[in-house]
């Protein structure tokens, strides 16, 4: 093979915390094997970034992978282009394909071991449903406990207890549409910048969906960076799902409302020689406030900190804010989302060996195997140019052009 001119050539892109990653150098199995069963047909390019665990240095990677791609099409505009990466490797090579025009050149992306970032806005008409529940019905049993004393006084207990709930029942019609909105609407006036962080930092970390080369992804059983990832996902997203039923939140709410008023009311009725009827509402305004309290305490404190503290940290999702995680939903899944137009293939192999299955995925022969086999598959009509096609994008380079035989790493195209 001309080095200078090579028919296949691979981009390798690292995981997180791997700069020097073994899999990556010229003398790894994974190198040379590939490249023998391919013929040596095969030019490594070895693509360096920080590996800092955080979106932003995820994305910061991206933008400067499209300008070394745009780099190795220039240099090598006759071969077939492909990417490997490792890990969150897989999602730097994804987002720098958000560049139409690049991707268009790219014949494949191989994520190996790859746990794909999924992030959605937050539904927010929900939990104002919730909250306008929540406060509905504390506002309604405030207002019966406020006439609850004229009711026992007046009227037989059984019928007291019908007018009483019938009267809850009117009074949390009228409070609870109007709470809702206003409860809105005051959300979107104190939060407007929040929300449009949240909205723009969607779109930021959203994986792209469209205009893709094929994506192969390669995975094992038991990975342990995808499970812990997966874990501390659903533990930080938990107490949002409780915006997903605001009906049965709120009846839960109610629920301890009641056990915490209910007793005492009781104790009045049994013994009304010895407490004061209005004693009964004075309860029920106690236990709301204690309802009040354990709301705020979740609301304002669980709710935003909680996702904070778990994937905020430099081993989870990365750095992230706390009106990022109350506004969006973070996750990761085993293939990329929602993608439309492009061959999507998942391979799961079992992998053998000491240390993490995460790790042994890179040192794999079956992974070798398949990787070599699906590049070979995807190797079809070269680029037809003598001149690389994006003379105007690229950095230029002096006569060293990066490219070498499998036996001898080049360094020329690396990005640290």
């Amino acid at each position: 093979m001309n080095a200078r001119h090579p028919e296949i050539v691979l981009t390798l892109v690292h995981g997180t915390f791997a700069p020097n990653a073994e899999w990556t150098h010229s003398e790894s199995p994974f190198c040379m094997t590939i490249n023998e069963l391919l013929k040596n047909k095969v030019a490594f390019r070895k693509f360096v970034w920080s590996g800092e665990n955080t979106h932003q240095a995820r994305l910061v990677a991206a933008k400067a992978l499209q300008i070394d791609l745009y780099r190795a099409l220039n240099e090598a505009p006759r071969a077939e282009h492909f990417i490997a990466s490792h890990s969150h490797g897989g999602n730097i090579a994804l987002y720098a394909m958000r560049d139409v025009d690049l991707s268009a050149h790219i014949k494949g992306i191989i994520c190996i071991g790859t746990p794909f970032i999924v992030c959605k806005r937050r539904d927010t008409t929900k939990e104002s449903r919730l909250r306008g529940g929540i406060w509905s019905t504390i506002g309604a049993l405030l207002l019966l406990a406020a006439v609850g004393g004229l009711i026992a006084s007046f009227l037989p207990e059984l019928i007291g207890a019908l007018v009483g709930g019938v009267c809850f029942v009117v009074l949390f019609s009228l409070f609870y549409d109007r709470i809702r909105k206003a409860l809105k609407r005051r959300s979107e006036q104190r939060f407007p910048s929040t929300v449009q962080n949240a909205q723009r930092r969607t779109e930021q970390i959203y994986l792209p969906t469209t205009n893709l080369p094929p994506v192969f992804c390669i995975r094992t059983f038991s990975d342990e960076a995808f499970d812990w990832l997966w874990t501390l996902s659903k533990i930080g997203n938990a107490p949002f799902a409780l915006w997903h039923f605001p009906h049965i939140t709120t009846l839960f709410f109610t629920l301890m409302f009641l056990l915490r008023a209910v007793p005492f009311v009781y104790r009045v009725g049994l013994h009304p020689d010895i407490y004061w009827i209005p004693l009964a509402g004075l309860a029920i305004f106690q236990s709301a406030q204690d309802v009040i309290y354990y709301l705020a305490f979740f609301q304002f404190i669980i709710m935003p900190l909680l996702p904070k503290i778990l994937h905020g940290s430099r081993y989870a999702f990365g750095g992230e804010s706390i009106g990022d995680n109350l506004y969006t939903h973070i996750s990761v899944k085993t293939k990329p989302q929602g993608i439309v137009g492009s061959e999507v293939l998942d391979y799961i192999t079992r992998v053998k060996g000491s240390g993490l299955n995460h790790s042994l995925l890179c040192q794999d022969e079956n992974v070798f195997l398949e990787v070599s086999k699906w590049i070979a598959n995807h190797c079809r009509q070269p680029l037809a140019q003598e001149s690389g096609p994006f003379g105007n994008k690229v950095i230029a380079l002096g006569d060293d052009t990066g490219w070498c035989e499998s036996g001898e790493m080049t360094t020329a195209g690396d990005i640290v």
